[in-house]
């Protein structure tokens, strides 16, 4: 991660640009989702408005969801508060099945995966997947990508949820 002159100056050419980021606390224990999904939907909105763009130009998802029923019940509410019924045509990815949980790093890790998948308009599979009752477009298999921007999020159940907005990089 680092700047746009830093990286010229290396002769690098980046992968993407962090162009939004939103973040909400909403915690009732150390140890229970909100499974209402203020908090993380609140944090999806604010990552949207901070990069300037609309539901409709998300091409990606990389989900936080890592098998924990509230948890994942939890982001699939958020999602739909924000994209509604578009959010079945959304591909959306799963990282943790794959990699684990690495509680504070997750967060990191799924956006590396975001900018992978951007950069190769291609998201990976979600490890074990066989089917959802959330509606969500998740695949044993890779999905291609329709569009410049990925959201990525990362939900604790202590309440920390944040989002970021990828682009792209297409200079």
């Amino acid at each position: 991660l680092e700047g746009a002159e830093t990286a010229a100056q290396r002769g690098a050419k980046p992968w993407v640009e962090l162009c939004g980021f939103g973040n909400a606390h909403d915690a009732q224990s150390i140890t229970a989702f909100r499974v209402e999904a203020e908090g993380a939907t609140a944090a999806i909105e604010q990552a949207l408005t901070s990069a300037e763009i609309s539901p409709e130009q998300v091409g990606c998802i990389v989900s936080c969801a890592s098998g924990s029923r509230p948890g994942d019940e939890m982001e699939a509410r958020a999602l739909h508060n924000v994209f509604g019924s578009r959010l079945e045509q959304i591909p959306v990815c799963a990282p943790k099945p794959a990699v684990g949980e690495a509680m504070g790093a997750s967060g990191a890790f799924s956006a590396l995966v975001g900018a992978i998948a951007l950069r190769k308009q291609l998201l990976p599979p979600t490890a074990g997947f066989t089917a959802s009752e959330a509606k969500l477009r998740l695949s044993a298999g890779e999905q291609r990508i329709e569009g410049d921007y990925a959201l990525v999020n990362a939900f604790g159940c202590d309440g920390n949820n944040a989002s970021v907005v990828l682009r792209r990089w297409s200079v």
